[in-house]
């Protein structure tokens, strides 16, 4: 008799998730993948964004699907591989965000606005677009990972507190202008063994980092 129970019941479980999810994001299949589209703040403000939802798995964040919302932290699965333009414009009251693993691109303008105060980039994003963190104006640290091999134009212009800027891995081209007026950044900082740098990176100076001198630690890798 219990086997009979619990069959229901795990079968209702099955049928009910989908549809929560559903009543909390919108988005898209293409090709058997989920593009999310949008989100019902009603639902809450630390979002939870689900690996996989209708039997597909969640690969995208979509072009200005969270922006203006009122959202204070996001969960970004390790199914994501990339975050679209404007995804998080405006989000003024997210405060953090790690992006995963899985991450290889993040588009331009996708945390612009937003009152982050640090970010951690992991270890697989190649591509940080054309004003990607701009005027994220609570910011004070940024790790980027080694994977990186471009940085766009003004990708964290006008961060005036940021003062905590490290590469891990070798100097990406230099795009001039990616911390225009960051009145706080000073100087950046790599690693020992890393190729490609000069006496100046984005009109900063670039120094080698010393961990005797720096109590920064690199979580990103």
């Amino acid at each position: 008799m219990r086997t009979r129970v619990q069959h229901p019941f795990i079968a209702l479980v099955w049928l009910v998730l989908p549809a929560l999810v559903q009543a909390q994001f919108t988005f898209t299949t293409n090709n058997g993948a989920i593009t999310i589209t949008g989100y019902n703040t009603a639902a809450g403000l630390n979002v939870v964004i689900p690996s996989m939802t209708n039997g597909y798995p969640v690969t995208s964040i979509g072009n200005g699907a969270f922006e203006y919302s009122g959202i204070t932290g996001v969960t970004i699965p390790n199914s994501v591989t990339s975050i679209g333009s404007r995804a998080f414009e405006f989000c003024t009251s997210l405060t953090g965000v790690t992006i995963p693993n899985s991450v290889t691109n993040i588009g331009s303008g996708a945390f612009e606005y937003c009152a982050l105060t640090s970010v951690i980039i992991l270890n697989s994003v190649t591509s940080i677009g054309t004003n990607a963190f701009y005027n994220c104006t609570s910011l004070t640290s940024v790790i980027f990972p080694s994977s990186l091999t471009s940085i766009g134009p003004y990708a964290f212009a006008n961060c005036t507190k940021l003062t905590s800027t490290y590469f891990q891995g070798n100097a990406p081209p230099d795009p001039l202008n990616a911390f225009y007026q960051d009145f706080a950044t000073d100087s950046v900082y790599y690693l020992a063994g890393t190729t490609g740098w000069g006496p100046t990176f984005c009109g900063r100076p670039a120094l080698l980092w010393n961990p005797q001198a720096h109590t920064f630690s690199f979580t990103g890798g």
